[in-house]
């Protein structure tokens, strides 16, 4: 007698289910995979922009603390190819940075400008402008010296007598294009237009002088530069670049001229960045990092 076998159907995905399955699979997989990527990509995007304009936030902070510093009405001007010397019309007020081969051109008028200049104390690596002593040496009655003792006078930089007075009613300071010493405390020094022999310093009585260096900030090319009559501190050369994707928001085809300057008592300034590259929406991140007035709060100098 045979025994019947049962057989057992168990139910199972087609093979059209097996494919729509994987399919789906797919997309998912793939659109989490390109939402991961994305992020990441926005991720680092975002933070190279946060990064940049921090960088550019601390360049602005660094501008408005020398203007507030600044102990000459500042000059707008912009920057041109070929040193001061090679200009034979160049404006009052122009000058060559330490090292370089270009001038700060000083511009008419109230701006808009690429740059603006001024006078601070001292040099980039000694802030201590004076006030110091000026005495007649005492071996040679022509010549004067400065006691400065460890701040060393430089070719290069302005000094100015702000106290002494003399027949010319000329301003008292000029640039110093030669320097001699004869110890820490005794530094011979010749100042442009013959201004150390108008000088005479009587009996029982003390001049007093103080060391400056010119200073501009300007934009060249979406970059801010930094320039100076003073030497850069050790392995920089000028121009150094404190800030980027520099701006001109109402006509972009034109280059950025944010320093204006209607009173001798502020500086305008209209500093725009943008980001330099589209997104995926076709748009670019614009930010403005100051737009205002920054006034000025000293003055001991009388020439730009």
């Amino acid at each position: 007698m045979k025994t019947a076998t049962s057989v057992t159907r168990l139910a199972g995905f087609t093979l059209g289910e097996t494919m729509v399955t994987i399919g789906l699979a797919s997309i998912v997989a793939v659109c989490g995979g390109y939402m991961l990527l994305n992020g990441l990509i926005l991720f680092a995007k975002n933070t190279a922009e946060n990064v940049a304009h921090d960088q550019n936030r601390i360049a602005i902070n660094r501008l408005v603390r020398d203007i507030h510093s600044a102990v000459s009405v500042p000059q707008l001007g912009h920057v041109v190819s070929g040193a001061l010397n090679k200009h034979a019309n160049a404006p009052a007020g122009s000058w060559t940075p330490y090292g370089t081969d270009v001038a700060f051109w000083a511009d008419s008028g109230t701006g808009p400008a690429a740059g603006i200049a001024f006078k601070k104390m001292g040099n980039m690596t000694d802030k201590n402008g004076g006030p110091f002593e000026l005495k007649q040496d005492p071996g040679d009655p022509d010549l004067i010296m400065i006691k400065s003792y460890t701040t060393v006078p430089l070719v290069g930089m302005d000094i100015v007598f702000p106290y002494y007075n003399d027949t010319t009613g000329l301003p008292m300071e000029g640039t110093i294009y030669k320097v001699e010493s004869n110890g820490n405390d005794h530094y011979n020094i010749w100042i442009e237009g013959g201004l150390e022999s108008r000088i005479k310093v009587k009996k029982d009585t003390n001049v007093i002088c103080y060391y400056m260096s010119r200073y501009c900030y300007v934009v060249e090319n979406g970059k801010l530069n930094f320039y100076s009559t003073a030497p850069p501190p050790t392995g920089v050369t000028w121009p150094v670049t404190l800030a980027r994707n520099i701006i001109n928001e109402s006509n972009r085809a034109l280059a950025a001229t944010p320093f204006t300057q209607a009173t001798t008592e502020f500086v305008g300034i209209n500093l725009t960045t943008e980001d330099n590259r589209y997104t995926n929406r076709n748009y670019k991140a614009v930010n403005t990092l100051l737009a205002g007035s920054v006034p000025i709060r000293a003055q001991l100098s009388k020439t730009q």
